[in-house]
């Protein structure tokens, strides 16, 4: 009976042992796929992403260098592709600020913001890409804080962009800005179709698109997850909300 139960015994641990390790391969494995996918996907998203701003200067100069064209209309079309330039330039600059926070390299060089002043600035650029879209501002004159203006312009320019791309032509987006008890409230608020509270839970994740969306707005799904890991390294916090009249709140809170 001992020897039999010793080999039970031993079988039994072994079969213990066989089950964990099918169980950590199983793991493995599913990790290695997992991580290949999410790797595709940031390929696939950040191609698309560059090829259309390059297709469109392409076509811009192909007009200038094959069809004579009046000058007034070259400096337009000079314009345009000024202004895609600086679109490409951003979409890969979040790229690179993407791979930096995610490993938690931020090499932030702070300095006092004025916020009023900071914006009005930032805003300029934006509105040459949504020339459609009206914009208003209300933030405090005293408002200010000790950040990297690199990672500040980033926020803003993140938050500003999914604002244009989901709301309609013509309508507001309102830029709101106070400072109160120790800390310092950004809003941003369109006038779109709102979010449903299951999305609100998605939109930081990484290359998180709206289904319903993804086909119809560009974008890679990077934006508001590098807003969110910026935002984490400040000590602050995001957050989203429907307004009672239709549009999406977007809420930032920074220490100051």
């Amino acid at each position: 009976m001992s020897k039999l139960g010793m080999i039970i015994g031993e079988g039994t641990v072994f079969s213990i042992l066989l089950f964990f390790g099918f169980r950590w391969i199983n793991k493995s494995i599913k990790k290695e796929m997992e991580s290949a996918t999410v790797e595709k996907t940031f390929l696939l998203s950040v191609t698309h992403e560059l090829k259309t701003p390059i297709a469109s200067i392409r076509l811009m100069l192909d007009t200038l260098t094959r069809h004579k064209t009046e000058e007034l209309k070259q400096q337009h079309i000079l314009g345009q592709a000024q202004s895609e330039l600086t679109r490409l330039q951003k979409q890969i600059e979040n790229i690179l600020l993407t791979s930096r926070t995610s490993t938690g390299r931020f090499e932030n060089q702070d300095q006092i913001i004025v916020l009023s002043e900071f914006v009005g600035t930032e805003l300029k650029k934006i509105q040459k890409w949504y020339p459609e879209h009206r914009f208003q501002l209300n933030l405090d004159p005293a408002c200010k804080l000790h950040m990297d203006p690199e990672l500040l312009g980033s926020i803003l320019f993140n938050l500003v962009d999914n604002a244009c791309k989901y709301s309609p032509m013509q309508s507001l987006i309102e830029i709101n800005g106070k400072q109160t008890e120790g800390n310092l409230t950004l809003q941003i608020l369109d006038q779109g179709k709102g979010v449903s509270e299951e999305e609100r839970k998605k939109m930081t994740q990484m290359f998180y698109r709206n289904a319903q969306t993804s086909d119809q707005v560009s974008g890679s799904g990077l934006g508001l997850y590098l807003v969110n890991n910026i935002i984490k390294f400040y000590r602050g916090s995001i957050s989203f909300s429907n307004r009672e009249n239709g549009g999406t709140c977007a809420q930032v809170t920074l220490p100051v």
